[in-house]
């Protein structure tokens, strides 16, 4: 995990297109149009069956649907084409006068693009901006499907807790410093759901700081109450770091640590940051169970 000392740096990330259209020489024409669009690649498909096929198979994160192909023609393509994929991001083309593009934006489509004249420069365009809703879209999606989950947790334990407490007013003591942990929890889940809505519709706010002081904030905030959990941070180095988006970062890593721990064995969390000149190097390692490495970027490309 890299904190840039310098300004923030993205990684770019093979972003995948469907392109389905029945023309052979449009589909080259567009791919030339969309060719200068980085990381972008590009698969195609002549007719709609083709297209929901490789939809199943591939998941694009935008599909470029002309509305007129064999068998199928006008708002029926693309009510089609949701039906078998729903939700998919789609931008239609049509060469359709009149109010069809309206219509089909209505129907579920993000956007459309009228193919007369030189369209090129509106195509371009669109389909740049469609990438980034739909980046953004599912991004929220599964961030909102992690949250719902963790908050599901600590709130059923608190439920039981409290049910054990009606039943068992002697283990009253017990029992509520595990329920005042559960709320601890939940609140910390909603304030950071604020804190990723802020940090996906904003620019990184890069300002000086102390990453040791964001971990130790987080194990005040997490680990608090658990004697089983050993947590310790390694070295430390003040620079200029995007607090919100690491505390996000850090925040799920070590709530999968205790998620995934070892049940015979202490849990053992180590936070390591080093100074390597133009980034601080932050390593994260446990003792628990593990994931495998193929899913690292699956998790972490969330945020």
């Amino acid at each position: 995990m890299l904190v840039d000392l310098r300004q923030g740096v993205m990684e770019q990330v093979e972003v995948q297109l469907l392109l389905v259209d029945d023309s052979p020489e449009d589909r080259e024409s567009i791919r030339e149009v969309l060719s200068s669009i980085g990381s972008l690649r590009i698969l195609e498909a002549e007719d709609l069956e083709q297209a929901i096929h490789i939809h199943r198979e591939v998941a694009p994160q935008l599909t470029l649907l002309d509305l007129n192909l064999p068998g199928s023609v006008g708002l029926m393509t693309l009510n089609v084409f949701l039906e078998a994929r729903k939700n998919a991001p789609v931008v239609v083309m049509t060469g359709m006068h009149g109010d069809m593009g309206l219509r089909a934006v209505e129907a579920g489509a993000q956007d459309f693009v009228r193919k007369h004249g030189d369209y090129s420069a509106r195509l371009k365009e669109c389909v740049e901006y469609s990438l980034v809703r739909s980046e953004r879209f599912d991004s929220m999606y599964k961030f909102c499907r992690v949250v719902s989950h963790d908050i599901r947790g600590p709130l059923s334990t608190s439920l039981s807790f409290l049910d054990l407490i009606d039943a068992s007013p002697h283990l009253r003591e017990e029992c509520i410093p595990t329920v005042g942990r559960c709320i601890r929890r939940v609140l910390s889940y909603t304030d950071n759901l604020m804190k990723y809505f802020v940090f996906l519709n904003n620019k990184p706010v890069f300002s000086e700081g102390s990453v040791a002081a964001v971990a130790d904030s987080i194990r005040e905030d997490l680990v608090r109450g658990f004697e089983d959990i050993e947590f310790s941070i390694e070295g430390d180095m003040k620079g200029r770091i995007f607090e919100d988006g690491l505390r996000l970062i850090l925040y799920n890593l070590i709530q999968n640590a205790m998620k995934y721990k070892d049940p015979v064995v202490p849990l053992k969390i180590i936070v390591a940051i080093e100074n390597t000149g133009d980034h601080l190097n932050v390593k994260f390692r446990d003792n628990g169970l593990g994931n495998a490495e193929q899913h690292f970027n699956k998790y972490l490309r969330l945020f």
